[in-house]
């Protein structure tokens, strides 16, 4: 059964010197926010957060451990360039996040499904210069 998110807390809040909570989802927002401007430990942050449940979905979808690891590099270096996309409060950050390594992982099968059937393809030709 999967735990609950559980608030964090940040401190007194500067409005009403009240506690403020924050959730993973939240911090998870935030850190996209920060990414459009190069923000390298937010970056960090956000792998922390979520690269345990991308390398998983991209697993799933590819079933090949080194493949699945591609995808989940080549899924942050889309979230890096397309941070500044990303409307924080529009919609799920995670979710937002597992639907572009999910279509990363995705175009890497089709592609890999291509370059089998090419290559199935071209070992059916006669050799060069076979008659």
């Amino acid at each position: 059964m999967p735990r609950p998110h559980r608030p964090v807390s940040l401190g007194t809040s500067a409005r009403g010197g009240g506690i403020s909570q924050v959730t993973p989802e939240d911090e998870i927002e935030a850190l996209i926010a920060r990414l459009p401007l190069g923000d390298r430990a937010a970056f960090g942050r956000l792998y922390d957060l979520t690269g345990a449940k991308l390398h998983g979905i991209c697993l799933r979808v590819l079933k090949d451990a080194a493949a699945a690891e591609d995808a989940v590099q080549e899924t942050y270096v889309k979230v890096w360039n397309a941070a500044g996309r990303f409307v924080p409060g529009a919609g799920n950050a995670m979710g937002w996040l597992v639907t572009i390594a999910r279509n990363t992982a995705i175009d890497r099968l089709r592609a890999r499904r291509r370059g089998e059937v090419g290559t199935e393809a071209a070992e059916a030709l006669p050799a060069p210069g076979a008659t």
